[in-house]
């Protein structure tokens, strides 16, 4: 019995529809989430404690057209794409040696679970006080957090290929480059991306924490001025031009490499 809806055309029909549902539901809840932000600044709290949204949109125009989010969100992001490039690479290679081999799984996974378990804030703590406002410092701290997102989730993907899939390249005698490229990292390509977007959410946490503690330029250390000088509008202000540019290089840049890097699996299943 055919279900009603799907057939020639009925699947795209359906997609739409549920895609249509989604951006109603995003945008509803950025509507409930403006009109409290409307109902606190009117009813319980003070201008200067709780600017309006429309005197915090105002300013962040103004940061715009001064240049000063520009300059601000280069320093920003060039210390995000450094720090995470780092710990993407340095946390696939941990985790395809743990997969592959015991001898680095129990030299590594202590290590890993204690970096995945200790605050973040306490590497952002040891590593400006260790290195000071150099770049390591604020480099070390984001990455030493943050490989074991993309470490952990690589391990489990090379876990989870075949045993016989891995037996196979053996008997036909291939070498260690050429299994880790034809069998390792095309099987354990999902577990990756599922670790870099969450690794990816963790280099902007710490990255912000770097900045507010020791940051002398950045998004982060302009959170800081403002807040100690309690002008409100302006903090929030580069608080919401961060969620603004996490949320397109998450869900427009991220998503479609994901996508596209993904696209082959689709091709061979179809």
């Amino acid at each position: 019995m055919a279900l009603a809806g799907v057939g020639p055309g009925g699947g795209a029909s359906v997609l739409s529809r549920i895609n249509r549902g989604r951006w109603v539901e995003r945008v509803t809840g950025y509507l409930i989430f403006f009109g409290i932000w409307f109902a606190l600044h009117f009813f319980v709290f003070e201008e200067f404690v709780l600017p309006s949204p429309v005197t915090v949109v105002q300013e962040m125009g103004r940061l715009a057209s001064e240049g000063l989010l520009l300059e601000h969100g280069a320093v920003t992001f060039s210390l995000i794409f450094r720090a995470f490039a780092i710990a993407v690479v340095l946390g696939t290679a941990i985790g395809v040696a743990m997969g592959l081999s015991r001898w680095f799984d129990g030299f590594f996974r202590d290590g890993l679970l204690l970096s995945f378990t200790t605050p973040g804030l306490i590497f952002v703590l040891i590593s400006l006080l260790v290195f000071g406002l150099s770049w390591i410092g604020p480099v070390l701290a984001i990455v030493l957090p943050t490989i074991p997102y993309v470490a952990i989730n690589v391990w489990e993907g090379v876990r989870a290929i075949p045993r016989d899939t891995m037996d196979m390249a053996t008997a036909f005698r291939m070498s260690m480059a050429t299994r880790l490229r034809h069998v390792v990292i095309p099987a354990v390509a999902p577990y990756l991306f599922t670790g870099i977007r969450f690794a990816f959410s963790q280099a902007w946490k710490i990255a912000m924490l770097t900045e507010i503690f020791g940051g002398d330029q950045g998004i982060g250390y302009n959170i800081r001025v403002e807040s100690i000088q309690f002008r409100m509008a302006t903090l929030l202000a580069w608080v919401l031009w961060f969620f603004v540019a996490a949320i397109i290089l998450e869900r427009v840049v991220l998503q479609r490499l994901v996508k596209r890097s993904l696209r082959w699996r689709k091709e061979i299943a179809s």
